[in-house]
């Protein structure tokens, strides 16, 4: 799996998401705005058809990195009945704020991701990111 830089819109930086094997196949997209005090996951997106095969967490682990590198922590919200909600309280995100449609979430820095799920469709993958 890669992750391709498509565009970069002033401070906001859209990736696509990019499984590789056979053939090429675009399955998601993550939008990561940098801020002064945090780094802002604004959009997570992985189609459907390729979710629960451990995608979401390797992008998830990348933005992680990020964030550590830079000893920043990272801000996502999350429509209140979205499957996500457990998705990101799964990765140490912590619930701070719950709007009328939306749940608020912080992670704090420096703690990366310890463990991914290597299933056998990524094991041979490679993840990387461009800016």
């Amino acid at each position: 799996m890669r992750l391709f830089a498509r565009q970069r819109l002033g401070t906001k930086r859209v990736f696509f998401v990019l499984c590789t094997g056979t053939y090429v196949k675009r399955v998601g997209f993550v939008v990561v705005k940098p801020q002064v005090e945090c780094l802002l996951l604004d959009h997570l997106y992985i189609h459907p058809s390729t979710q629960s095969r451990g995608i979401g967490a390797a992008v998830l682990a990348v933005v992680i990195e990020q964030a550590n590198a830079k000893a920043l922590p990272i801000r996502v919200g999350a429509l209140r009945e979205s499957d996500s909600n457990r998705f990101y309280t799964r990765h140490g995100f912590v619930l701070v704020e719950q709007g009328e449609f939306d749940n608020f979430y912080i992670r704090a820095g420096k703690n990366a991701l310890k463990s991914l799920d290597r299933s056998d469709a990524h094991r041979q993958a490679t993840l990387s990111l461009f800016a």
